[in-house]
C-alpha cells in the first residue's frame, strides 16, 4: 500500500523469501470496468538495500589541467583538518518551495561531503516566510552507504529574521551527512535557482528515502537550498589512487594532487580518483574528468567568458559561426570546442576562410553526431591536417536536432553571426557565440620575444585593434595564458605587469595618440 522504505533489518544475516499476495472478490470474470482480476498483479521497482559495514566517501571535485605530454590533477583534500564554512548557494535565494497539500511535510536537506569525523558548530537557514515562524532543523547521518531517513539530531528554532538566520549546535558525524529543515504547506523552504545544476540539495518526502532535488524537483525548479553550516573537520586519514581510462596508474598518494607524465599529446584521457581508508577499504570513484594534453605551442582562441546567459539556434539547414584570427605565418587547427544548453543533437562542423568580413570558401566540413552533453564539448581535429592563417571562421550548419548554443551575452566582441542563405547575407548575434578553437602555432608561432614594433599586436596579425585588447583582457582575467611573444607584446608600458594600464596604452595606439 505504497510502503516505500520497509525496514527489514531484523532479518539481517538470514536467508529470506519474499512473497506477494493479491486479493480479489469472488467474480473473476466481470466485464472490463466492472471488477474482475484484470491483467494480474504488477510489481515495479523492487529493491533491497544492503547495509555496508561502513561509509567510505569518495574524493570530491577532481580537476584536470593539460600540459605538454602531462596532465596535472587536483582534488579536495580529505585529510584536511580545521574549520570550514560550507556554502553551496549563490546568496540569491528567491524561490519558496512548499508542499501542495495541507497536513503534508518534507525535509529540505543539503548533503555535506565530508570524510572522517566532524562537528557542526552552527546551521544557517534562509527564511522565505514571515519573521517569527518556527521550523525544525535536523542532522541525518549515514546508514551504511545510505542516508538515514530518521534524524540523528533535531532542534526546533524560530526564524526571527527575513533572510539568513544562524543557530548554534554541536552535532557530531562520521563521514557524509545531511543538514536539513522541515517545510510544509504553510512553511516554505528557500531555493537559490541561480545555483543550478544543483549537486548538494536533497529531499525527503514522508517515510521514503532521500533523493537528489535535481531529480525529485525537476518539474518545480532546480537549485541549492538556503542552508549553510560551519564545521570543524578532523580529517579522514586516507591515501589516494588515480585511475586513467579505468586502469590504476598510481596508488598510496598522501597529497591531493598528482602529475601524470605517462601520456601523449593530442590524445584525450579520462581520469578518476578513489580513497583508501585506514581499514584497507577503497571508496568508489570520484567524478570523472576528460582532458587532452597539448604541446606548449597550442593555444585556445575564445571571446566568451565561459558562462552562458542565454542560448541561440539558427534553425535547420542554417549557419552560425565566429570569426577568429590565426598568425599570418599559419597555424594548425587542433580542436573545436562548443557550449550547448541541452544534451544530444547533431550538426555539421565547418571551417571557412574569410571573404571581406564574412565566411568565404569552405575549408572543412564533418558531422558531429553523438555524445553531446549540456555544457562544454570538444571535437578532435588534430588528424585532419587543417591549417589557417589570418582571419578565418569556425562554426556549424544546423540540423533540426541541433541543440541551442550557449551565448555569453555579458560581452560582445561583434564577431558572431548567423545566416539563412549560405552566407549570401548574414546577421550578427547579440553576444558571443560560445565557439572556441585550439590552434598550434608550431615552429612559426609567436613563441619568441617581441620587438618594440610588436607592442600592442598581441595576435601578431600586423594590426593593432580591438582583438588585441580582447586578448590582453583574457590574459589579465586568467582565461588564457600568454606565451613568450604574447606576454611581451601585451606589456606595452614595459613595467613587467599585465594590467589595465597596458589596455589604455593599446587604446592610445589604436587612436593614434
Amino acid at each position: 500500500n505504497g510502503n516505500a522504505f520497509l525496514d527489514i533489518s531484523d532479518f539481517a544475516g538470514k536467508t529470506v523469501v519474499f512473497r506477494f499476495q493479491s486479493r480479489y472478490d469472488g467474480d473473476l470474470y466481470s466485464e472490463q470496468g466492472a471488477g474482475g482480476q484484470g491483467t494480474g498483479l504488477w510489481i515495479d521497482d523492487f529493491v533491497v538495500y544492503k547495509e555496508s559495514s561502513g561509509s567510505y566517501p569518495s574524493p570530491q571535485n577532481l580537476v584536470a589541467e593539460p600540459g605538454d605530454d602531462q596532465v596535472s590533477l587536483t582534488w579536495n583534500d580529505m585529510n584536511a583538518a580545521g574549520n570550514q564554512n560550507f556554502i553551496y548557494d549563490n546568496d540569491n535565494v528567491s524561490n519558496g518551495i512548499q508542499m501542495s497539500a495541507e497536513g503534508s511535510s518534507a525535509w529540505a536537506g543539503v548533503e555535506m561531503n565530508i570524510a572522517g569525523a566532524s562537528t557542526v558548530n552552527n546551521v544557517s537557514v534562509y527564511n522565505m516566510n514571515d519573521a517569527g515562524v518556527t521550523v525544525t532543523i535536523a542532522g541525518f547521518s549515514t546508514l551504511g552507504s545510505l542516508y538515514n531517513n530518521e534524524p540523528s539530531y533535531t532542534e526546533q528554532v524560530v526564524l526571527e529574521n527575513a533572510g539568513w538566520n544562524q543557530f548554534p549546535v554541536s552535532w557530531s558525524f562520521n563521514n557524509n551527512f545531511i543538514l536539513a529543515h522541515q517545510f510544509d504547506y504553510y512553511v516554505l523552504a528557500g531555493l537559490d535557482e541561480s545555483a543550478a545544476p544543483s549537486q548538494h540539495s536533497m529531499i525527503l518526502f514522508g517515510t521514503g528515502g532521500w533523493d537528489y532535488w535535481s531529480i525529485a524537483g525537476a518539474t518545480v525548479g532546480d537549485g541549492e537550498w538556503g542552508i549553510r553550516a560551519n564545521v570543524d573537520l578532523e580529517g579522514a586519514d586516507v591515501t589516494y589512487n588515480i585511475y586513467r581510462d579505468g586502469v590504476e596508474v598510481v596508488s598510496g598518494l598522501t597529497s591531493s594532487q598528482y602529475t601524470d607524465n605517462g601520456v601523449e599529446n593530442n590524445i584525450t584521457y579520462e581520469y578518476a580518483a578513489t580513497a583508501t581508508y585506514s581499514d584497507g577499504e577503497e571508496s568508489g570513484f570520484s567524478n570523472t574528468v576528460e582532458v587532452t594534453p597539448y604541446p606548449q605551442t597550442v593555444h585556445e582562441v575564445l571571446y566568451d567568458d565561459g558562462t552562458a546567459e542565454s542560448s541561440f539556434n539558427a534553425g535547420s539547414q542554417n549557419y552560425c559561426a565566429v570569426k577568429m584570427n590565426a598568425l599570418n605565418a599559419g597555424e594548425d587547427v587542433m580542436r573545436f570546442k562548443w557550449y550547448q544548453t541541452e544534451d544530444g543533437g547533431a550538426f555539421y562542423l565547418k571551417l571557412w576562410d574569410d571573404n571581406n568580413g564574412v565566411p568565404g570558401e569552405e575549408l572543412f566540413s564533418t558531422i558531429a553526431a553523438s555524445g553531446h552533453v549540456t555544457g562544454w564539448n570538444e571535437k578532435d581535429l588534430s588528424d585532419q591536417g587543417l591549417s589557417v592563417s589570418g582571419d578565418f571562421w569556425i562554426g556549424v550548419r544546423e540540423f533540426s536536432t541541433s541543440r541551442p548554443w550557449g551565448i555569453d551575452s555579458s560581452s560582445d566582441a561583434g564577431l558572431s553571426y548567423y545566416s539563412e542563405d549560405a552566407w549570401a547575407s548574414s546577421v550578427s548575434v547579440d553576444g558571443n557565440l560560445m565557439f572556441r578553437a585550439f590552434l598550434d602555432e608550431g615552429e612559426g608561432g609567436g613563441g619568441e620575444d617581441c620587438t618594440a614594433s610588436d607592442y600592442g599586436d598581441i595576435n601578431a596579425d600586423g594590426v593593432v585593434n580591438v582583438l588585441d585588447i580582447v586578448g590582453v583582457v583574457n590574459f589579465i582575467m586568467g582565461t588564457t595564458t600568454p606565451d613568450t611573444y604574447e606576454a611581451c607584446a601585451s606589456d606595452v608600458n614595459g613595467d613587467g605587469v599585465l594590467n589595465v594600464l597596458d589596455i589604455v596604452s593599446i587604446v592610445n595606439i589604436i587612436m593614434g595618440s
